[in-house]
């Protein structure tokens, strides 16, 4: 069996970030199992929190300063691991589903990775993706619970 995206990126952190803190913050912007794109991801949603600052709270999310931290160390990861730096989605032919195969396991990341299309003013695109990633954590928190989200990281399936 092979090791999980979620132990290669406990790896890479080091032994100060706990497994839980790992989960909590993974669980804070929904990150699919299988991490795809993690570190760019989390780079993005480093820039849209300096410059939508609702995105830098979330009352609703014990911890979530706690989480922001480790987020922030993924982004400043610098690894060569196909899945998480994302290189591999350059081969997924749909550039508007980058998760896929497992597209809508995490609407917030796939926003984080999708970029604006031609034709599409960017800072607009991403301004509305920002409020919809707002909006995500929000809502999505009342039916996939952190509790129901730590077996869904953790699972092969």
């Amino acid at each position: 069996m092979g090791t999980s995206p979620l132990e290669v990126l406990a790896a890479q952190l080091g032994p100060d970030v706990s497994r839980e803190r790992l989960v909590d913050a993974l669980y804070a912007i929904r990150a699919p199992r299988n991490l795809v794109g993690i570190i760019p991801a989390m780079r993005q949603f480093r820039d849209w929190r300096r410059t939508d600052r609702p995105l830098g709270e979330c009352p609703e999310l014990p911890g979530y300063a706690e989480s922001l931290a480790v987020l922030d160390r993924i982004a400043d990861l610098k690894v060569t691991d196909e899945h998480l730096s994302g290189r591999v989605t350059a081969r997924y032919e749909n550039v508007w589903t980058p998760l896929r195969p497992l597209t809508g396991d995490s609407v917030i990341c796939e926003l984080l990775l999708v970029r604006a299309g031609q034709g599409v003013d960017a800072r607009y695109f991403e301004r509305a993706s920002a409020w919809l990633l707002w909006q995500a954590q929000r809502f999505n928190r009342r039916w996939n619970t952190r509790a129901a989200y730590a077996p869904y990281l953790t699972s092969d399936a």
